[in-house]
């Protein structure tokens, strides 16, 4: 076989964007910090999504909803009517999720619930998981540093690097 064929394509999903693909596939958030990665995978299929979760859900006070994909909410719902269309053969009880980001980049800034914008995007990731009936496996959190994550569509691993420190798996 053609190296080049073989090789894993890197597909970078930017703010308020998802992106569903399969093996041998990877999908990449950069630059997450208050933000939120949500990796969705179906391991049977190698199929799965990442979104780039910019805000809590809709229902916060938002003058206009320029773009749904940036709320937890909806964006996740988004990513996994798409996941699911593409390959009819999976049912939402084989998709597991793995999240990462959710810092608080501003120390400066009053920490309480209503400013930290990164815990409160985790919580309402967390909520639309749950109400999805999605398990979530693993997730790298909080703390003050942003992160880049790589989601891996042929083995379902999720790395996270964080700048000068070592690289972890989900």
């Amino acid at each position: 076989m053609d190296a080049e064929k073989t090789q894993n394509k890197r597909i970078l999903v930017g703010m308020g964007e998802f992106a569903v693909s399969h093996n041998p596939h990877t999908l990449s958030c950069i630059g997450l910090g208050s933000c939120i990665g949500v990796a969705l995978y179906d391991r049977i299929s190698h199929m799965g999504g990442l979104a780039h979760i910019m805000l809590p859900d809709s229902e916060e006070p938002v003058s206009k909803i320029s773009n749904p994909l940036k709320h937890a909410d909806l964006g996740i719902e988004a990513m996994l009517k798409e996941l699911l269309k593409k390959d009819n053969g999976i049912n939402t009880t084989g998709i597991t999720a793995k999240i990462a980001g959710g810092a608080h980049m501003f120390p400066t800034m009053d920490k309480s619930s209503s400013m930290d914008i990164g815990k409160r995007n985790a919580e309402c990731v967390k909520k639309k998981l749950k109400s999805l009936d999605i398990k979530l496996l693993a997730e790298d959190t909080g703390g003050t540093h942003g992160r880049t994550m790589n989601f891996d569509l042929t083995t379902g691993i999720v790395s996270i690097y964080i700048h000068q420190q070592e690289t972890i798996e989900l």
